[in-house]
């Protein structure tokens, strides 16, 4: 259970460019749940997700997530509970490294840092059954540097790692339970968009993750998630569960923006 209680954030606060990028917000997202975001730009909707990765810090409010306050925490700290991908692809790996020095990053994001990685036959046989459900023949790249490949590719691979400490310990449930996606789409074409989102959701049905979704694609928002928040001016002013949502049309969702 993730619970914001009337959290606010104002840029520039005290000058002539402020911007409120928050207003008041409380917000509940059950365990297991699938929220979709939607606004125009500069609505609040990353800095949203940016609040409660733990990346910005609210003027006000607190944040609990499964009743403990996590609101002073940094975003390293919450990767105990919170795992992120971002609108670009580059973003989340590192270019230089392999894709199974990546994945073996990213299996120790949660646990004490070590000098020494540890990518031996054991990880990598580990890591290529992972990668092999992609269906897109990386599991076969995993010597080859991580930024030689595609944007979808990445893409694709940044999912698996961001649940991978929940993946390497699935035996005592250790890992992230909830995924933020800050538009993982919106610097790739339609077909490996199309791709990505049902990779997607794959993993977070397979571990009944609990997912807030910031996309600007509204027919995502109407095929994805069982709730949709609409934002402007940093407030929520709609709040669609299941039932609301599957009675809308595309065009109504457009008339929103206008």
């Amino acid at each position: 259970m993730i619970e914001l209680k009337h959290i606010s954030k104002t840029y520039n606060r005290d000058s002539a460019a402020a911007v409120t990028a928050l207003d008041d917000i409380s917000l509940s997202l059950p365990e297991k749940s699938f929220t979709v975001v939607v606004g125009s730009n500069g609505s609040g909707k990353s800095t949203l997700l940016n609040v409660l990765a733990g990346t910005v810090r609210p003027d006000a409010g607190t944040i609990l997530i499964n009743g403990k306050d996590v609101t002073s925490l940094p975003d390293y700290k919450r990767s105990r509970w919170i795992a992120r991908i971002f609108q670009n692809p580059l973003l989340g790996t590192s270019p230089e490294l392999t894709v199974l020095e990546n994945f073996r990053l990213a299996s120790l994001r949660t646990q004490p840092k070590k000098f020494i990685i540890g990518t031996g036959d054991k990880f990598k046989k580990l890591v290529k059954e992972k990668i092999n459900v992609l269906g897109l023949g990386l599991e076969n790249k995993l010597d080859q540097p991580m930024g030689t490949l595609s944007g979808g590719q990445r893409q694709a691979l940044t999912l698996l790692m961001a649940v991978m400490p929940g993946q390497m310990n699935a035996a005592t449930g250790d890992g992230p339970g909830i995924l933020l996606m800050d538009e993982p789409t919106a610097a790739l074409d339609p077909k490996t968009s199309a791709l990505i989102l049902d990779i997607s959701g794959r993993i977070i049905n397979e571990f009944e993750l609990t997912v807030l979704f910031v996309t600007h694609h509204l027919k995502d928002a109407l095929n994805y998630g069982n709730r949709i928040l609409s934002m402007s001016g940093g407030k929520i002013d709609l709040d669609l569960d299941q039932l609301a949502k599957s009675k809308l049309t595309l065009p109504e969702v457009y008339e929103w923006f206008e």
